[in-house]
Order: structure tokens, then C-alpha cells, then sequence
């Protein structure tokens, strides 16, 4: 999608919030202000990331000529810092933002989880492996490791049963 139709659905959103928000009080009026200039912002910034960057990084605050990217992956925040001073230069350029002074970039924790919790898995030695076990330990001169290796296959055995 081109730029001029982002805008026209920006422009046509803030409008209906516009409305909306003269239903509401001052200060929610301004966070929702707040939250249009980020989204338009952050709408910039994508724009000027590289395509690997535009899913993995988003706007996460804009203060006093500070802009904060946001990224829930180290590996990403790692690309992200190698293209900062191009991405400060462009956005100040060509996105028109003459009062972004400095970009830091913060790495989060995801608050859910897209992935299933990974279930452990028992590894069960074959009998086979078993029985080599048992004959190494009575190969075995050191007492201790003897014990361990009697023990291991013991516990398998009775973790199988």
C-alpha cells in the first residue's frame, strides 16, 4: 500500500476519534492525541526500517527528542544498532522529525506466548544400553563411579517398569 492511502486512513481514523473525543475528558483526549502521533510515528519509522526489521521492532515512546524502539529479541536489537545512524538521519531528513536527538533501542519479554509450553520428554535407555552399563560397572575398579553406573541402570529400569 502506497503512502498517500496510509494517509488517507490516518487522516479519516483521527477524524472519527476527533468526534469521539469530544465526548471524553481532557486527559483522555490527550492520551488519545498521544496515541494517533505515536501510531503515525511508529507508521515512519517502518517505513525507513529494513524489511527483516519492519515486524520485529516497534515505537515505543517519543520524549523530548528521544525515540525508544522496542524489539522482544536481542538478535534484533543487535541489527537495530548497527543501522541507528542512518535511521536517525533519515527519519530526521526524510520523515521531517528535526527534533529526534537520540534513538535507544529496549529489549522485552513477550506478554504471551504464541508457542506451546514445552512438554519434557523421558529418555529411557534400551536394554541393550542397560546391560552394557551394568557390565561396565563390574569393569569398573573405582568404587564410586561403580555405584553410579549400578544406580543409573537401576533407575531406568525401574523408571521403564
Amino acid at each position: 500500500m502506497n503512502l498517500l492511502f496510509y494517509t488517507y486512513l490516518i487522516k479519516n481514523f483521527q477524524m472519527k476519534m476527533r468526534s469521539i473525543s469530544h465526548c471524553l475528558n481532557k486527559q483522555l483526549a490527550e492520551i488519545c492525541q498521544r496515541s494517533f502521533q505515536l501510531e503515525e510515528l511508529s507508521h515512519r519509522v517502518k517505513q525507513l526500517l529494513p524489511e527483516n526489521l519492519v515486524t520485529e521492532c516497534y515505537v515505543g515512546s517519543f520524549n523530548k527528542g528521544c525515540l525508544v524502539l522496542t524489539t522482544t529479541n536481542a538478535v534484533w536489537a543487535t541489527q537495530l544498532r548497527y543501522i541507528l545512524p542512518e535511521l536517525r538521519d533519515r527519519l530526521r531528513k526524510e520523515a521531517g522529525i528535526y527534533q529526534l536527538s537520540s534513538i535507544k533501542i529496549t529489549v522485552t519479554t513477550p506478554t504471551f506466548q504464541h508457542e506451546k509450553p514445552i512438554q519434557h520428554q523421558k529418555n529411557a535407555l534400551s536394554e541393550k544400553a542397560k546391560a552394557t552399563i551394568v557390565h561396565e560397572s563390574q569393569q569398573c575398579t573405582y568404587e564410586p563411579l561403580q555405584k553410579a553406573l549400578l544406580r543409573l541402570a537401576d533407575h531406568e529400569s525401574s523408571q521403564t517398569s
